[in-house]
């Protein structure tokens, strides 16, 4: 016989109804008590429903990676198979991230594997790093707009 593994998560009430109704219609987010923007699990459920919800999600959490990426992830999947791809073509929720994830090497790696357009919101210094740029331009050589003026003068990246 195999063995199961099983977690039971206990969540208060109110928690669990925010939850629910950001389920059944996700822009009720926007208006919701700064207590519930900044609780992860209900602003997860929110950028996973629409990553532009981050801009409702408390400060400090626009500092975890996980609800940043769960929010590019959401933003990625509409742009490639939504409605308003073209109005969110060169927008990002990224954008909307804190500075501190906009300036992480690894962190700005993951979110370009994703959706490449999202160099226009990292740090100046990263738009200089020819891997990262290489990355973005790979998703899209438009990207080169966003790159350093080196990287742009550079006869290598740019063929």
């Amino acid at each position: 016989t195999a063995e199961v593994d099983l977690s039971l998560v206990v969540r208060p009430r109110l928690q669990v109804e925010w939850i629910n109704m950001v389920r059944g219609s996700h822009e009720s987010f926007g208006g919701a008590p700064d207590d519930i923007k900044a609780d992860f699990y209900i602003a997860l459920e929110a950028v996973k429903q629409d990553g532009y919800l981050l801009q409702h999600v408390s400060e400090d959490l626009r500092d975890n990676p996980d609800l940043v990426l769960a929010a590019v992830r959401a933003d990625s999947m509409k742009m490639h198979f939504g409605p308003g791809t073209l109005e969110r073509e060169r927008a990002s929720p990224l954008q909307l991230a804190s500075v501190k994830l906009r300036s992480d090497p690894a962190f700005v790696r993951k979110v370009l594997c994703l959706q490449g357009h999202g160099l226009a919101w990292v740090a100046e210094d990263l738009q200089a790093d020819r891997d990262l740029v290489k990355i973005a331009m790979k998703q899209d050589v438009r990207n080169l707009q966003y790159a350093s003026l080196d990287l742009r003068a550079d006869k290598d990246l740019v063929m």
